[in-house]
């Protein structure tokens, strides 16, 4: 089995596509049951979504390198504003008095054209800033004429005809927006290269779902017609689409969509950095012949100097640019928590009106969108507290570490008493560090060795220390040692265990995010020292910390 197939048939894919069926079936029960009921759930996802879009791309707009998310958010919110009307002015909802189903087909018609054309324009600021106010105003005044050209004027086109169907003005528009759509994909496969993989395959997929989904709003005559209805599913796919490819890879994992330029500069820079390095090796070796030339000693000796200081250059820009990225990642995953809190705020609101009239499966829907928003605002709270290691460290003092890790027992004692658990600590050294990082440390330690213990079976966490005094590398340094009796883990990934949200063990065996020794490998480096494992399947496992004892880093 290959790993692509092995991918499809994870469980959690399994899972996901069962509750897409399940809907799909919900749905079309609704259909058969009240074809308006099935029109308003069908056009409330889209919208939702819509705003959804909208709400992380204007609130991500500063950190945003490419303009063209941002561009599709502000369009969706007012393809949302249009959908809305055209829900409310379906045959049936009895609100917009006097109307026939023309109105609601030149809404759609008019939303439809405003989708397209954004999405084909959206291309132009892939490369260019965009002026969110500009657009705002623009798309206002535009949406004000268009509406007024419905509800006041009435010039724009018959779309839809009692007893004769559509017109040939609505079915002649359908295959221009589909035109518009293909442009708008080729120019998205011609800069292709500006977006991530997963990014790009989800966005593809929206643009064809979306041409096929207005194909099949040229057949009906009828609006409750089987054509219809059959658009109305391809377009809650087309939404679902566009949700994986910016929502959810947005708020799961922002860096797909924020920091990939910043993430390509710092891998340019660095192999620039490792070129100078592998000149400066070159002209080494070049020197031991060059010291019998006297008269090209001098020459070859400034071509050395300079490429050692471009190499310094470039060391100081690396390392400025880890500290951009560490700054832009904390402050992005900041202000990021205000999108979510809303997206979590409008899908209690909307479940809390629209509960009695949606049936499980949707409610499920609701559920998964709250549930997952919540997970990401523990997991951008993580992200907050990696950054936090680097951004807001403390100066150095005296840590009594016996002092540091009796407070964290006891704070563990909780814990401690409902596994039946102990913690022994040796006596501890004073070392020079920063106190608070410490404490996260222990606690960090500890709290695994409690979290991950064997069935039936009372964990044990011993906690030792001594301080070096042979060698010369390992002299004037303290080495801790968290020792526990739990599950223990394959020694093949020591390495994986390290990087954040890296998990051996699903959630619903042990809850958390693995975030928990990302953390602590950033502290121990912080404090210039090393952190490692050993251990084994069912037999427990040793952490092993190696420190400076007198502070040998300079705070800045």
């Amino acid at each position: 089995m290959t790993s692509k197939t092995a991918a499809l048939t994870s469980p959690q894919n399994i899972i996901v596509a069962s509750i897409i069926l399940a809907g799909a079936y919900g749905l079309y029960a609704s259909s058969q049951y009240s074809y308006l009921l099935f029109h308003s759930f069908a056009e409330i996802f889209s919208i939702v979504i819509a705003v959804s879009i909208f709400l992380l791309s204007w609130n991500a707009r500063r950190f945003l390198l490419n303009d063209y998310i941002l561009f599709i958010g502000i369009s969706q919110l007012f393809v949302g504003l249009i959908d809305i009307l055209h829900t409310l002015s379906y045959r049936g909802m009895n609100i917009f008095l006097g109307y026939d189903s023309n109105l609601p087909t030149q809404l759609w018609i008019a939303a439809r054209y405003w989708q397209s054309l954004s999405f084909l324009a959206a291309i132009l600021f892939i490369n260019r800033k965009l002026k969110p106010g500009y657009l705002f105003f623009s798309y206002t005044f535009i949406l004000a004429l268009l509406l007024a050209s419905i509800f006041i004027w009435n010039i724009f086109p018959v779309s839809y005809m009692e007893g004769v169907g559509l017109t040939p003005f609505k079915i002649n528009s359908e295959y221009v927006i589909n035109i518009i759509f293909l442009c708008s994909l080729l120019g998205l496969l011609w800069k292709k290269e500006r977006f991530s993989s997963v990014v790009l395959r989800w966005m593809i997929l929206t643009i064809v779902t979306s041409m096929l989904s207005e194909l099949a709003f040229t057949f009906y005559i009828g609006v409750y017609d089987f054509s219809n209805l059959a658009g109305h599913f391809l377009k809650i796919a087309a939404y679902y689409f566009l949700y994986k490819a910016i929502v959810e890879t947005g708020l799961v994992k922002p860096y797909a969509l924020l920091f990939r330029d910043l993430v390509q500069s710092e891998e340019s820079l660095r192999s620039s950095r490792d070129e100078l390095q592998r000149i400066n090796d070159q002209l080494t070796e070049a020197n031991k012949k060059l010291l019998e030339a006297n008269q090209a000693i001098h020459a070859e000796m400034e071509v050395r100097q300079n490429a050692e200081a471009r190499l310094v250059e470039y060391a100081a820009r690396l390392e400025s640019s880890n500290q951009e990225l560490e700054r832009f990642a904390f402050v992005a995953s900041h202000d990021l928590q205000e999108p979510l809190r809303k997206i979590i705020a409008f899908g209690d609101l909307l479940k809390g009106k629209s509960v009695q009239g949606l049936n499980e499966s949707e409610k499920g829907y609701l559920d998964r969108m709250i549930s997952a928003a919540s997970r990401m605002q523990k997991m951008i709270g993580d992200l907050l507290e990696l950054s936090r290691v680097t951004t807001n460290g403390q100066p150095f003092e005296k840590v009594d570490l016996s002092h540091v890790v009796s407070e964290v027992v006891s704070d563990l004692e909780v814990r401690i008493q409902q596994a039946g658990g102990s913690v022994v600590v040796d006596e501890l050294p004073v070392i020079t560090a920063d106190a608070i990082q410490i404490r996260q440390l222990m606690l960090n330690l500890i709290g695994n060795a409690l979290k991950y213990h064997r069935p039936d079976v009372p964990p044990v966490v011993c906690i030792r220390g001594k301080v070096e005094q042979n060698g010369k590398e390992k002299a004037g340094q303290i080495r801790l040692e968290v020792e526990d009796n739990g599950i223990g883990f394959d020694m093949e990934y020591l390495e994986k265990i390290f990087e954040p949200f890296q998990r051996l063990h699903g959630r619903s065996e042990y809850e958390g995010s693995g975030i928990g020794l990302a953390v602590c490998k950033k502290i121990v480096e912080r404090h210039q020292g090393e952190l490692t494992a050993v251990s084994s399947p069912g037999s427990g496992s040793i952490f092993i910390i190696t420190l400076p004892l007198n502070g040998i880093r300079r705070e800045k």
